[in-house]
């Protein structure tokens, strides 16, 4: 018979080896390595961001830059003038086809505008997206008449600017135009040789 002081005591003992479960040290180690991983994938991924907004802003720049070369190109080949209206930090220049029809590239906080009048009515406007520090026409030279557009670009991380310039030729489709006409008369021309 049993008293109430005799125990039973189990005849198996589970081992340390066989307990399932982590400890705190383990819980502690691993959510501090996750910790770690996530801190450096957010550093990574902000990082990324950026380099990729700035590669589009450069993108961006580039191609604002060549629709504006391309359209002062061809803006200044039938242009009889070409001028800066006001100081050079304003950025305002001017390129005049006849008395009535001119074409003003103007910069402001959103980039460069062409507006391009007709008797005082606007006939066209672009907007190039770039941020101008100034825009400048040096007049032509007698010589050459090559205009040229001088673009100074200020960069939002350096107090560098680039400098970029577009020429070109000031009137040459008009001189052309003219050029071919000229041809077309000497070939139309009579020749004085008796044969008939």
């Amino acid at each position: 018979m049993r008293t109430r002081h005799d125990r039973v005591w189990p005849t198996h003992r589970p081992s340390r080896r066989n307990r399932s479960g982590i400890s705190l040290i383990q819980m502690l180690v691993a959510i501090t390595s996750l910790a770690i991983i996530s801190t450096i994938g957010v550093r990574m991924i902000g990082n990324l961001l950026l380099v990729e907004r700035q590669g589009v802003n450069h993108v961006t720049k580039l191609s604002s830059l060549a629709r504006l070369s391309r359209q002062f190109r061809e803006d200044t080949h039938v242009a009889q003038d070409c001028l800066t209206l006001q100081a050079p930090d304003t950025g305002n220049v001017r390129l005049t086809f006849s008395k009535a029809h001119t074409v003003v590239y103007q910069r402001n906080d959103r980039g460069i505008i062409r507006t391009e009048r007709n008797a005082d009515q606007i006939v066209h406007r672009d907007v190039f997206r770039m941020t101008a520090a100034s825009l400048t026409c040096e007049p032509a030279t007698d010589s050459a008449a090559i205009a040229t557009l001088v673009i100074r670009l200020q960069r939002p991380d350096a107090r560098v600017s680039e400098e970029f310039r577009i020429d070109a030729q000031l009137g040459r489709d008009l001189i052309e135009s003219k050029n071919a006409s000229a041809l077309d008369l000497k070939e139309n021309k009579p020749t004085g040789n008796g044969s008939s």
